[in-house]
């Protein structure tokens, strides 16, 4: 008889643990982006030429942690918990998509600024604080 853990999907895939896969797009992802989103407000021109293809990264970054918490928690199951690890899988999924709406709403923000030869307006920069 199967249990509720064997037919997770996030269990595993091919016998190997999910979490240990989708967790290294989480740590790549979501660092990169970050620091392209930081590049794009400091320098604007790099806003027009890259800002979509972060928030794709961004909201990749952010499913994968998504994936990775529900992976790392089937994983505990088998393998037991560390605290600090659980503890930080848990919050940054939400981290994430926070970073991932500041980043949607300042690109439009920066990109409606920049169009009227202001560069910057007080929102986009507010925002863009708060992002960086």
């Amino acid at each position: 008889m199967l249990t509720a853990l064997e037919t997770s999907i996030f269990d595993s895939i091919a016998g190997l643990p999910l979490h240990p896969l989708v967790v290294h797009f989480v740590v790549v992802l979501l660092p990169v982006a970050a620091l392209g989103l930081i590049l794009e407000i400091i320098a604007p021109k790099l806003a027009d030429r890259y800002g979509w293809l972060t928030i794709l990264v961004l909201a990749v970054g952010t499913a994968a942690a998504f994936v990775s918490q529900q992976a790392g928690e089937a994983l505990a199951l088998r393998v037991g918990e560390p605290q600090l690890h659980a503890t930080l899988g848990r919050m940054l999924p939400w981290a994430a998509a926070a970073l991932f709406v500041v980043a949607v709403i300042w690109l439009p923000l920066h990109r409606r600024a920049y169009k009227t030869l202001e560069h910057r307006s007080g929102a986009s920069t507010a925002t863009g604080i708060l992002a960086a």
